[in-house]
């Protein structure tokens, strides 16, 4: 309840994507992260969006961006109601400035904020391939 608090502006814009994307919503779960996975949502393909406690998805999402989802999820975790900001904002420009200007993955995930989010979505697997295994 308390992180739901804390990410409280994350939390409301997920809840908002999903009651607009009329989309069937069901979960599945990866090493005990529940993710709620949009079939053909709004999301583009190969897309994905951490808000709070809600990784938004579409069923085509592979592991490595469940865990780089993961990564940020535990950003807004640390910042709280500061992540849209933080993280949220530039990360929307980094894939804007990707789109427009036919920039590959490699650029996009070797800036902030989203090489932070890969760091600590791996160490957050090995983490939890310990704990599970």
């Amino acid at each position: 309840m308390i992180s739901f608090l804390w990410q409280l502006p994350q939390n409301i814009l997920a809840i908002f994507i999903q009651l607009i994307s009329f989309d069937k919503e069901y979960k599945v779960s990866m090493e005990g992260v529940v993710y709620n996975i949009l079939h053909k949502s709004i999301l583009p393909r190969y897309t994905a969006i951490s808000l709070g406690n809600y990784i938004l998805a579409r069923d085509d999402m592979d592991i490595s961006v469940r865990l780089h989802e993961k990564g940020h999820q535990i950003q807004s975790l640390y910042l709280g109601p500061l992540y849209l900001i933080v993280i949220g904002i530039p990360s929307i420009l980094r894939m804007l400035i990707k789109i427009i200007f036919h920039k590959d993955n490699a650029w996009y995930y070797s800036g902030y904020p989203e090489n932070w989010a890969d760091n600590l979505g791996n160490r957050w697997y090995k983490n939890a391939k310990r704990r599970f295994h």
